[in-house]
């Protein structure tokens, strides 16, 4: 029974369920927008009344990531920290209905410290709000900036402990399967190790818990994951975070077939989403030089309908090499919600053929009356891309225009 329950928990890799992490507040400073922890305790330097309005406007049933219900927005002003709003967790204002008309409570009272983190952000298991890539230690005295150090850029985020496909792809891809023993192979031996990151986001140290039985398996297995790029690092509350690792590596041959027939759709798709891209901009660029000689001035925008699914969903790169800005012109709710009195947009299909890829963009003015939209196709102005795919280099190369 305990060795059953060894290899249970072993098996466990590095991706664990993600605890929703809580909203901080948010501090305003020189024109600059941090977000503070810990929380800062205001229902204690309350009255009656204004607890009592609180407790009436605070969000019943918050959200998970707000467990509160409700948030706080403060802000430094010549060195003092003043208490500047109250909202909702929907982030409506309600600090009249709380304080009447009072617009900055100085918290003359507060000396703590504050972590006020910026930049990126991103979700540690092991922390219980988000992590920011860089944090200021700001210490005050009855509301005053005592001390402050700049700890800038110490945490660092790898998608390599966070997309568990990335992860096992990375296992199954990098492994030197044509060095194993093919026989040893159909057994899928496994090895059970456990790892520690350091403060660059690499491996510290590593070693083995349970062996395969095999040294050159075991060998493998302890190479590979030295080999991944990095892991990710967090610095939180003045301090890193220490993280450690179970991993059990399985030397399964099949999945790893498997893993290399994603690896080349993941290629696939973005070769496609290239192709896209250099086509929806030859059309954009063919729009304004056409908007310049007409003086036309309508808003543009890319109608993600009709492009590959969910590749572009979080596909930032794409959107930002495009530079305009997306909506979804047949979903009717969140269309007429965003279409404007008049605006020009980018329309995009592409079909396969074997190793052609025919790309149509054009361009839809699309005007709004009584609550209903009307779109006007510019049928004379179809840009029509074609690509072929050749084996010989593995590339597409543009056909016809």
């Amino acid at each position: 029974m305990k060795r059953f329950l060894f290899i249970i928990l072993a098996i466990v890799t590095l991706v664990t369920a993600h605890a929703t992490p809580q909203e901080r507040d948010i501090l305003y400073w020189h024109g600059d927008k941090y977000f503070i922890f810990p929380f800062i305790d205001i229902e204690s330097r309350m009255d009656s009344n204004e607890l009592e309005n609180l407790n009436r406007r605070r969000t019943s049933n918050p959200p998970t990531a707000n467990g509160r219900g409700y948030l706080l927005e403060f802000e430094i002003i010549n060195d003092t920290l003043y208490l500047i709003s109250v909202k909702d967790t929907q982030h409506a204002d309600i600090t009249e209905s709380v304080f009447g008309n009072l617009t900055k409570m100085p918290m003359i009272d507060f000396s703590d410290t504050l972590y006020l983190g910026y930049g990126k952000a991103f979700i540690d298991n092991a922390w219980w709000t988000m992590v920011y890539e860089s944090e200021i230690t700001t210490s005050f005295q009855n509301g005053v900036i005592h001390s402050m150090k700049d700890n800038k850029n110490k945490s660092k985020y790898s998608q390599y402990d966070h997309n568990e496909l990335l992860f096992s792809e990375f296992i199954y891809c990098n492994t030197r399967w044509d060095e194993m023993n093919k026989q040893i192979l159909q057994t899928k031996p496994m090895v059970f190790l456990r790892y520690d990151i350091d403060t660059l986001g690499s491996i510290a140290d590593i070693k083995i818990l349970k062996s395969s039985g095999y040294s050159e398996f075991d060998e493998e297995a302890i190479r590979v994951i030295k080999s991944i790029p990095g892991f990710s690092v967090s610095f939180v509350k003045g301090e890193y975070i220490p993280h450690s690792y179970d991993y059990c590596f399985v030397f399964d041959l099949e999945r790893a077939k498997r893993m290399g027939s994603f690896s080349k759709q993941k290629q696939y798709d973005n070769q496609l989403l290239r192709l896209l891209e250099e086509s929806i901009i030859k059309t954009k660029i063919k729009y304004i030089s056409f908007s310049e000689k007409t003086s036309r001035n309508n808003p543009l925008y890319l109608c993600i309908d009709g492009l590959p699914s969910p590749i572009l969903e979080q596909n930032k790169p794409f959107y930002e090499s495009i530079g305009i800005d997306n909506i979804s012109l047949y979903n009717q709710k969140k269309s007429q919600l965003e279409v404007e009195e008049v605006m020009d947009i980018i329309e995009t299909r592409y079909y396969l053929k074997g190793n052609i890829v025919e790309i149509y963009v054009h361009i839809i003015t699309v005007t709004e009356k009584n609550d209903e939209m009307l779109l006007a196709y510019w049928f004379d102005d179809v840009d029509k891309y074609v690509y072929e795919y050749s084996c010989e280099t593995n590339e597409w190369r543009l056909k016809e225009e």
